[in-house]
């Protein structure tokens, strides 16, 4: 009975308030550009947008990423046009956990 009076408690004093402890990284004190810094030699999560293209001579469609799309000037061609929104695709996961020093 005790346990849950102390639960409900402290569930309503954190609601109504702060935390006992906070430990976001947006918390009072911390420096949020200096936090998101990517360490040396880290390049963090590398993105790649695919273009789905359509010929409008032939009707052709191709997907096509950025790369491609800007080595190939894609967009100076008048015949290519961008069907719907890019899409973005995830090629590599760097893991980088940022924690302030204390």
């Amino acid at each position: 009975m005790i346990t849950a009076v102390v639960s409900l408690g402290i569930g309503i004093y954190t609601v109504n308030y702060l935390p006992f402890i906070d430990f976001l990284p947006y918390k009072i004190g911390n420096n949020l550009p200096s936090l998101m810094v990517l360490p040396e030699g880290k390049e963090g999560d590398v993105f790649e947008q695919l273009y789905t293209m359509k010929n409008k001579k032939t009707g052709e469609t191709k997907k096509v990423n950025d790369k491609v799309y800007m080595a190939d000037k894609l967009w100076e061609d008048e015949s290519w046009e961008i069907i719907g929104e890019p899409e973005s695709r995830l090629i590599k996961k760097d893991m980088i956990f940022l924690s302030p020093t204390y």
